[in-house]
Formats: structure tokens, sequence, C-alpha cells
């Protein structure tokens, strides 16, 4: 194995000399408990990894809540899986949004906390009311959407209300961007319930706006290409133009110096002659 990326393992090579003869093939479970429903998991056709078929479960929901308040999402200090556990197991959480509605006297009639880790804990949750776009996307737990992709979707819409309505299209112009990833953020916001849960956090948090950055996109590429094309278009246009502007302009003092000379000539000869007989 070796280190691919921020985290995936990369499988360089199989060491089969390793190998003793007693090894098994490896069979994968076809329910999981943790997974609810029936339990039942599955493997997505094109993907390494096994899913479960329902996304509902209490598991999997503790899960995301874990995540939502990591580092890489809103980064709530104090409010780590041994916290969450806790406010799960007394009914103090149900949604995200609950985590930014936690009283302090709920709190102090928890097991073991004390009021100055119960004051800790809220100012930490206030101190998370504003957030950078990235890591709001992030919280969220879109399918297949990174810290990387997060980052390259709020370069490229800069607001929350833009990227929850670009189309698949729009979405896989972006760098790194491909149809799977924006079809994972258009069907995850296709949902009611994800579209509530949006509603309820930003009654509670601010998202800022994020500075659009200059992100590679194959779009962008294709207008550079074609802006660089109709550059190069203009300039021999306008050199040919030029060119024939000089043609003409040279075709006309030529034919303005032959008619002078046509005109010009007579007159000089009657000028000289009346000269010579003046001086006779």
């Amino acid at each position: 194995l070796q280190k691919a990326g921020d985290v995936i393992p990369d499988i360089v090579k199989v060491v089969t000399e390793l190998r003793t003869g007693k090894e098994k093939p490896f069979a994968w479970p076809k329910r999981v408990e943790a997974c609810g429903g029936d339990g039942s998991i599955e493997r997505i056709p094109g993907q390494a990894a096994w899913r479960c078929v329902s996304k509902d479960s209490f598991a999997q929901f503790k899960r995301k809540l874990y995540h939502f308040t990591s580092k890489h999402a809103f980064d709530i200090e104090g409010v780590g899986p041994k916290i969450i556990d806790v406010l799960l197991e007394h009914n103090l959480i149900a949604t995200y949004v609950d985590i930014f509605t936690l009283k302090r006297g709920d709190l102090l009639a928890l097991p073991r906390f004390a009021e100055k880790s119960v004051d800790n804990l809220l100012l930490s949750v206030e101190a998370r009311r504003k957030i950078e776009l990235p890591r709001f996307i992030i919280a969220l737990s879109i399918p297949n959407v990174g810290e990387e992709t997060a980052e390259d979707l709020a370069g490229h819409f800069g607001t929350l209300e833009k990227l929850m309505h670009a189309s698949e299209e729009e979405l896989q112009v972006i760098d790194g961007v491909g149809d799977i990833i924006a079809h994972s953020i258009v069907e995850w916001y296709k949902k009611k319930s994800n579209q509530k849960i949006i509603k309820e956090l930003l009654r509670q948090v601010t998202v800022k706006k994020f500075k659009l950055t200059a992100v590679a996109t194959s779009h962008s590429k294709l207008d550079q290409l074609a802006l660089i094309g109709l550059g190069k278009l203009l300039f021999v246009l306008f050199y040919k133009i030029c060119y024939a502007v000089g043609w003409i302009i040279i075709f006309i003092l030529r034919l303005f110096y032959f008619l002078f000379l046509a005109v010009a000539s007579p007159v000089i000869k009657i000028i000289k002659f009346l000269l010579f007989r003046f001086q006779a």
C-alpha cells in the first residue's frame, strides 16, 4: 500500500510470496445491523465501496453528526463524538440544527456536565454561527463531495444558493467535478428532507460569501481557447484590411499622380511656349 491523495490508500501490488496457502476468500456479509431497515448492503456499480441500502439508520445519522461538528466541517470545539453520544442518549439533539438550540439548563442536567464545561460548549457553538461556504458544504455530508471538491464548488459559485440551484451541466464544467459528483449534488438537493435541513440551518447560522477564485474549469479553458482564437482571427482580419486599404490608398495616389501629369503636362508646355515667345 501507498498513500494516494489525502487519505485514500493505493494498492501497488499483491505480495503473493507471503501467502501460506491457508488463505480463504473474503465473503462480504449480506446484511449489517447498523445499516437500518433489513440491514442490506450493496456494491455500487463502478465503485469498490459497499453501501447500506437504507440511508436513514440511526448509526448513519450519528456518524453524520460526528462529521458535522468535526474540524473539517463546522469545527465546534468540545463537541466531539462522546458529547454527541451523550446528547443523543438524552434526546437533546435529533437534527443538525438542534446543536444550535441547546439550552444551558438542559446541559447542566446531564451527568458530569459542570457549569464551566457547559459554558465553554455553548461559547464554541455560538462562535460557529458564521461559517465559510466550503465548511458548510462539507458538513452536509453530500455523497462524493469531500474537502477539495467543496473548495472548488465554493470558488466557482460563491454562494450556497447558486450552488444548490445549479444543474448537472453547470456542475460538470468545474475541473474535478465529473458526472458522478454532479449527479450526487443534484439528487441530494432534490430531496425535500435535505432542503428542509438547509432551510433550518440557515435560520441559525450565516454562510459567508466565498470569494470567486480562478478555478480552472473545462468551460473556462474552452472560453480561453475561444478568446485566443478570436483574438488571432481579429488580428489577421485587421492586418488584411489594413493591407487592402493600403493598396487602395496607393492605387488612388498613383491614379491622382497620373491624372495630374496628364492635365499638367500640356499646361507646362503652353507656359514654356509663352515664356519663350516673350523672351524672343
